[in-house]
């Protein structure tokens, strides 16, 4: 999917984008607060299997997305939304093209 994206808008915004959502995998652990061996693991498990990896992806982006509401707004919350809503966005692009196609 990334690639159809970045082959439909260019080489830099696939770069662009692949860059926003490896900091994506990243952001909602540092708002859980797991221990480093756990984050590992679960960085090794999202790059290692596809479906369930995408399946734990979303399970921790809405349960940072639930902590961060509990929180005072601040500028880490704020960077954290607008990336929450780029990864919602590249996944209904994504279930929309799969439904469409098929």
């Amino acid at each position: 999917m990334l690639e159809k994206i970045a082959s439909f808008l260019g080489g830099t915004v696939g770069i662009i984008l692949g860059i926003v959502f490896m900091f994506g995998t990243i952001l909602p652990l540092n708002v859980i607060g797991l221990p480093l061996w756990a984050d590992i693991l679960i960085l090794v498990g999202i790059q290692l299997t596809l479906l369930v990896g995408k399946l734990i992806s979303a399970g921790l982006w809405i349960w940072g997305l639930i902590i961060i509401l509990g929180n005072p707004i601040t500028a880490f919350s704020i960077v954290y939304f607008v990336v929450f809503g780029i990864y919602c966005l590249y996944l209904l692009i994504a279930i929309c093209s799969s439904v469409f196609n098929n």
